[in-house]
């Protein structure tokens, strides 16, 4: 069960990022006093999960509903983003892109971390519920220390808005 779990997880973790996306985006609209283009674009993407799930699920089971919910997802941060850059123009300076291109380094050398540690911690510890718990508790510290550590290395600002925002709500 855990590692069908991890499967699953696995490939809705691939949608994260555009869940992200479309959050972004239909603020965006919603700015701008525009409900009906985010239920639009989200229906449109409800419809092709429907079309995707029936479409996978008999070949790859579980694995398939959770892909087409990535995919989906992907579609609709997708139609939002072009159709808000249609209305609004070019979203991103050239600026923009050194700092995805850190953030996406970061990303690539914290995700190394929290496999490498994974792997490193359940090799030493006996199978069980409370070693797999601690293996990934571990991994994931890992992940955000990497990460946090990257960020500041490749000096990524956004860092530093986090940063005064924890020090803020501990200083109250």
């Amino acid at each position: 069960a855990t590692h069908q779990s991890a499967q699953a997880l696995t490939l809705y973790a691939l949608g994260l990022v555009t869940f992200a996306w479309v959050k972004v985006a239909a603020q965006a609209f919603y700015a701008q006093q525009d409900t009906r283009t985010p239920v639009i674009a989200a229906t449109c993407s409800m419809l092709l999960n429907i079309v995707l799930n029936f479409a996978l699920v008999r070949p790859f089971g579980f694995q398939g509903l959770a892909f087409a919910t990535s995919v989906s997802f992907a579609v609709n941060a997708l139609l939002l983003l072009f159709l808000l850059r249609r209305r609004l123009g070019n979203l991103l300076h050239l600026g923009d892109y050194g700092v995805f291109a850190k953030m996406a380094a970061a990303t690539v050398g914290a995700a190394g971390a929290c496999y490498w540690t994974h792997l490193a911690v359940t090799a030493r510890l006996d199978p069980g519920n409370a070693a797999a718990l601690a293996a990934i508790l571990l991994a994931v510290l890992a992940f955000a220390l990497v990460y946090a550590v990257l960020c500041w290395l490749f000096r990524i600002g956004e860092l530093d808005h986090i940063t005064d925002m924890l020090r803020r709500r501990v200083s109250r």
